[in-house]
């Protein structure tokens, strides 16, 4: 549940759903597919009544591993990520694709960025799940960099090269 994802747990009782929104359609049914049987439907809404902010999100069936999950990822202070998270491509993918942005310093030289808002006091975490790649990353308060030199193989890493209007 990295990025734009959240577990809506409504109370004790209920199992919770995951709750996705995000701007690429494709990536919204790449999340339904990865999801299977547990995915129950994905919605449309415009954002300030403009077309091309049109935002869709992908909403879950009930289940309990969600309530595991919101276990696992929230605290008292909202969501956090665990310290025993093992980064990975797959999750970096997912991340990536729904808080990352790629940014060009020139016309030949670029790096990738994600923001960081819920994890901004923990700079020291977020580099190490990039160090666990083998990527080189800076952060900042608001987003974490990957180095120039590591952007083309961490987008080539994790599929995201022909992803890039994410």
């Amino acid at each position: 549940i990295m990025g734009d994802a959240s577990i809506n747990l409504q109370n004790e009782e209920w199992s919770g759903r995951l709750d996705l929104s995000v701007v690429s359609k494709d990536f919204a049914e790449e999340a339904s597919s990865e999801l299977g049987f547990l995915s129950n439907r994905i919605t449309t809404r415009e954002k300030d009544g403009i077309s091309k902010n049109t935002q869709y999100r992908l909403s879950t069936y009930s289940h309990p591993i969600f309530k595991q999950i919101y276990n696992n990822w929230y605290t008292d202070d909202g969501k956090k990520f665990p310290e025993a998270l093992i980064m990975n491509h797959t999750i970096l993918r997912f991340w990536y694709l729904g808080d990352g942005s790629l940014k060009f310093t020139n016309a030949n030289t670029a790096y990738s960025t994600i923001r960081v808002n819920n994890e901004k006091e923990r700079p020291d975490y977020l580099i190490n799940l990039f160090d666990e790649l083998g990527y080189k990353s800076t952060c900042s308060s608001k987003e974490i960099r990957i180095s120039t030199e590591d952007t083309p193989e961490m987008l080539s890493n994790i599929k995201a090269v022909d992803d890039l209007s994410y």
